[in-house]
């Protein structure tokens, strides 16, 4: 993914995470438009991209906490590395 896309698909600054959704089966974060938009990058299988009642149904709001990697080729070698 290049990096406009990136930011395309990252929530902007100001908005607030009481909006985001979580993927059902990745756990990835976005708002519902931005899924609605690009889907889930890590599960294209889940269809979510321009199916509002996918996105409803395959996201959910009940999550607590977030991590970002900032630099994910520094790690991309590590084997066994884990975020939890």
């Amino acid at each position: 993914m290049d990096v406009k896309t990136l930011l395309k698909t990252t929530p902007t600054e100001g908005s607030k995470t009481t909006h985001l959704r979580a993927c059902i089966r990745c756990r990835l974060l976005k708002d519902k438009q931005q899924f609605l938009d690009f889907g889930c990058e890590n599960c294209p299988e889940a269809g979510l991209r321009g199916q509002a009642s996918k996105v409803i149904t395959g996201t959910t709001t009940a999550w607590e906490g977030m991590t970002a990697i900032f630099r994910p080729e520094a790690t991309a070698g590590q084997k066994g590395s884990w975020l939890a």
